[in-house]
């Protein structure tokens, strides 16, 4: 399957799954998480480690690690042997969730930037960028999704 009809199922699956009033359904947004797997290197991920992912596990396994940039790498977030996510389409892609916050999502991309800049290793690196934007946007008090197992 190609990655615009991957992502645009997954987006699909994420929009259905989630409003104001309702929880994220896990295993929905695992399954449309693990159509982006195939491409990933070795470790291969697991649904566990999609659940640790969609979770902001702090203290993920490597492969969620692994898996988080992989997700990053597809979708065009960072590029290989960088260290810093690419600005522009990290806040289109957060945009799309909080909408009309482009100011305070460039302030917290570039924030995580300077933080994990010098973290050499991908996984490592992808996780901290992840674990970073997601305690800003809390702090900020932005909504973050409920997930119902």
């Amino acid at each position: 399957m190609n990655f615009v009809l991957k992502l645009i199922i997954f987006l699909s699956v994420a929009a259905i799954v989630y409003s104001d009033d309702e929880k994220f359904k896990l295993d929905d947004l695992v399954e449309a998480m693990m159509g982006f797997t195939d491409e990933c290197e070795e470790p291969k991920p697991t649904k566990e480690n999609a659940k640790e992912v969609i979770k902001f596990v702090k203290d993920a396994q490597k492969p969620s690690k692994c898996l988080r940039y992989c997700l990053m790498s597809q979708f065009n977030l960072i590029t290989e042997g960088e260290t810093r996510l690419k600005k522009d389409e990290t806040v289109k892609m957060m945009s799309m969730m909080y909408s009309d916050a482009d100011k305070d999502l460039e302030e917290i991309v570039e924030m995580c930037n300077d933080r994990n800049e010098k973290e050499m290793d991908k996984c490592e690196n992808a996780h901290l960028h992840g674990i970073c934007i997601y305690e800003e946007l809390l702090a900020r008090d932005y909504k973050m999704p409920e997930f119902e197992e």
